[in-house]
């Protein structure tokens, strides 16, 4: 008899174990979709990068789900005009049965030459097939990196060919590796030098990128002390930018912060060149 009620109690443990694990298993969205268990709206906030869309999921179970979206979602347009949005963060979404709920979705935009989503914009649920962007979003959410810019930046970097220089976070350990990931999945070589652009939106809702700064570290090797003085040639080796100033360097390794304004300027190839006493010490190119 005893043998009978342990028997019992395991097997009704058992059930219960069941049923808590069923009802707290993580299942993917578009899975939740597919056996239709929730309802989903996706509704877009305007813009193409960050906060800018909003999902309304119904639970249609009598269960609480937990649900998540993966890196790698995309939200693809109705309008081939406009662009398909990715996510980067695994985001878990958790909706009691029968609740409606709300939540927030940071995307980013996988084609700067389309034009920016509106509120208006009409959205499917897919999930990326480029391996490059896929890898690219779960390296980002392992980085944890929330910078925007940084994110949005780098996305272009696979999906639009944009340089590396353009990708950098206050932490110089994570952008070292976010950049060295990009050179390794695009071929493109590591800049010594950061990109600061302006990226907007004009009044067709086309993105309007502006490069405004270079910034970098710059070094050389002087046997003697030298006095130096910087200057900006294009890509036909015209002066283009002279520095009134010089400084005086003593000898041995020599590095200093370079920063340059170039707005304005037409996008394509320069040198910043240093001299001492008219000869040649340090020649960088840099582009955007």
């Amino acid at each position: 008899m005893k043998t009978i009620k342990i028997l019992v109690l395991v097997s009704i443990l058992s059930l219960a174990l069941t049923s808590f694990n069923s009802k707290n298993t993580i299942i993917s969205l578009e899975k939740a979709l597919a056996e239709k268990k929730i309802e989903l709206v996706i509704l877009p906030l305007g813009g193409h990068s960050g906060n800018c869309i909003n999902i309304e999921i119904k639970n249609l179970t009598n269960d609480l789900l937990n649900l998540e979206m993966k890196p790698g979602t995309l939200f693809v347009p109705d309008n081939e005009g406009e662009q398909t949005l990715v996510t980067v963060g695994d985001q878990l979404l958790v909706i009691n049965k029968k609740e409606a709920k709300t939540f927030k979705v940071f995307a980013y935009c996988t084609e700067a030459h389309d034009s920016s989503p509106s509120k208006e914009s009409k959205f499917q649920l897919a999930t990326t097939q480029n391996a490059n962007l896929k890898n690219l979003t779960s390296f980002l959410d392992s980085l944890k990196i929330r910078n925007d810019e940084a994110i949005q930046n780098s996305i272009w970097c696979v999906t639009d060919s944009h340089s590396v220089s353009n990708v950098y976070t206050d932490d110089p350990k994570s952008s070292k590796a976010l950049r060295g990931f990009l050179c390794t999945a695009t071929g493109q070589k590591d800049t010594w030098y950061n990109t600061k652009r302006d990226i907007t939106v004009d009044q067709n809702n086309r993105i309007v990128i502006v490069t405004k700064e270079i910034k970098g570290e710059l070094a050389f090797q002087s046997a003697v002390p030298v006095e130096i003085q910087g200057c900006v040639k294009d890509s036909t080796g015209k002066i283009i930018y002279q520095n009134p100033n010089k400084t005086n360097c003593p000898a041995g390794k020599i590095r200093f912060e370079f920063k340059l304004k170039v707005e304005g300027w037409a996008p394509g190839s320069y040198s910043v060149v240093y001299t001492n006493n008219g000869e040649e010490v340090l020649n960088q190119s840099f582009s955007f």
